[in-house]
């Protein structure tokens, strides 16, 4: 069974299905396990890919994990008061296609800096050609940032997961078609996020 809480509960059966395709019966290979999906299978995923690129918060509350300071693997949802907050304003602007702005004179330990990084991979995974910058005040901090994308990558299913072609430590996620003659025949997503801190001398 699927070991993670979602606010759907219905989709753990189905995920723990998938997940038994790829082990066991593609013994890990995912183009193997691809290729033995069913109809059925490949309606569910497709759908659910459709609902997470529709609907931030569906992404946020079904498939996003962070890893906690006790090294702890949890669901970015249930949200904080201060995250639900800033997550409608941003759908708002988003279902208005405005510009995103969102100027927050917040305190520390409101969770904001972890659903705005939230909100940054919804953009990469699931939109093709979107170059993010995540930018922190100190270069400790944009470590942690970045840790917390690359958890997010890591603990999405693996029918979701876009391949990953960058990863430079701290720097840079970058996801497209990890082999060139891939991306001859196949576009891949040309997303980027990078990370910088505004102590740099030069940069951002």
């Amino acid at each position: 069974m699927d070991q993670f809480r979602r606010k759907q509960p219905d989709l753990a059966e189905a995920i723990a299905q998938l997940d038994a395709r790829l082990y066991e019966d593609a013994g890990g290979d995912v183009q193997k396990a691809f290729s033995l999906l069913n109809e059925t299978e490949l309606e569910f995923i497709t759908g659910e890919v459709e609902k997470c690129l529709k609907d931030p918060r569906y992404y946020l509350t079904n498939y996003h994990f962070i890893r906690t300071k006790k090294l702890e693997l949890i669901p970015i949802w249930p949200f904080w008061d201060s995250q639900e907050m800033f997550l409608e304003v941003f759908e708002r602007q988003h279902r208005a296609k405005d510009v995103i702005r969102i100027v927050v004179l917040k305190a520390r330990q409101l969770g904001l800096t972890t659903i705005s990084v939230a909100l940054m991979c919804w953009l990469v995974f699931f939109h093709p050609m979107a170059h993010v910058l995540e930018m922190a005040d100190e270069e400790d901090r944009t470590m942690v940032n970045f840790a917390m994308a690359r958890t997010a990558h890591e603990y999405l299913p693996w029918w979701m997961k876009p391949e990953k072609r960058y990863d430079s430590h701290g720097r840079l996620l970058g996801f497209d078609r990890a082999k060139a003659d891939a991306r001859q025949k196949s576009q891949g997503l040309q997303s980027l996020i990078y990370f910088e801190s505004a102590n740099q001398p030069s940069g951002a």
